[in-house]
């Protein structure tokens, strides 16, 4: 695969689609999954429900989980349909049980622990499916900041894509290390697609989904957008533990499906063999 080729008619630069959304022939619609996000949900949100108020998008909903604190009364006086989904299992049983109220032509997910939302990622992650219509799903690229200790990294987030899913990628589907952030969850995917496409529950939601997409149109049916920086609430080691496990099951079964569980090439990294016991015991 030519990388280089795939980043010149697929990954588009930050403002690439200022503008698409007025006037566009396709319906776009977002929703924000939400759990115990009562910080945070409304300032989501507020940018969200003004392009939809400015007639931008369809529609803004919240796929609301049973949650312990104020995220539906936010969700509410913040301007957003609220589609219940019960006591899923995580965030991507959310989007499966959400699926059949959502409207539009495209749809696009924001999660709903992010800070600082900007109106314009909405423009970028619909604007190639707009454009294109060979396109079928579009990641949010972005940089993610980590504050550790009152030191900032400017790209130190994101430690599970560049601990796991970045290499388990690398090894396994290198068709898809063309992508910055192959786990993000800001995406845009036709509707029609998304209806097709089996759904991960939990944390596997959007490594599930990449690889799906990929196996059923191709790599040319994905494009990943520069949407700026992404900040959010960074969770502790435990929940990184739960995210990876979810992650390391989606991709070993879908391995398995594929027949890839070797490596593409059959053969193991660089440097990294099994070496004979120096001991054979008697039989």
């Amino acid at each position: 695969m030519d990388h280089v080729a795939w980043r010149r008619r697929r990954s588009f630069p930050a403002e690439a689609f200022a503008g698409v959304l007025s006037g566009s022939p396709l319906r776009v619609a977002v929703c924000v999954p939400a759990r115990d996000e009562e910080e945070t949900i409304a300032g989501v949100l507020a940018p969200l429900v003004a392009l939809r108020d400015e007639g931008l998008v369809a529609d803004v909903a919240v796929a609301f989980s049973a949650s312990r604190d104020r995220t539906l009364d936010e969700a509410r006086d913040a301007g957003a349909r609220i589609i219940d989904v019960g006591s899923p299992s995580g965030k991507g049983d959310a989007i499966w049980r959400a699926q059949e109220e959502m409207e539009g032509d495209i749809v696009c997910l924001v999660d709903g622990d992010l800070i600082d939302v900007d109106r314009h990622w909405i423009e970028q992650l619909a604007g190639p499916l707009i454009a294109d219509p060979a396109i079928g799903l579009v990641k949010g690229a972005f940089a993610r900041p980590l504050n550790a200790d009152g030191t900032l990294d400017p790209s130190g987030g994101g430690r599970v894509t560049e601990l796991l899913a970045k290499p388990l990628l690398r090894r396994f589907y290198p068709e898809l290390t063309v992508l910055r952030q192959p786990l993000s969850g800001q995406i845009a995917i036709r509707r029609d697609l998304l209806a097709s496409l089996p759904v991960w529950t939990g944390y596997a939601l959007e490594i599930g989904m990449l690889i799906e997409t990929w196996r059923r149109a191709g790599l040319e049916a994905i494009a990943e957008a520069d949407i700026g920086v992404v900040r959010n609430r960074h969770q502790r080691l435990a929940d990184l533990a739960a995210m990876s496990e979810a992650i390391l099951w989606c991709v070993a079964v879908q391995l398995a499906r594929d027949g890839r569980l070797t490596g593409p090439d059959g053969e193991p990294p660089a440097g990294v063999v099994e070496r004979p016991p120096i001991y054979a015991p008697r039989p």
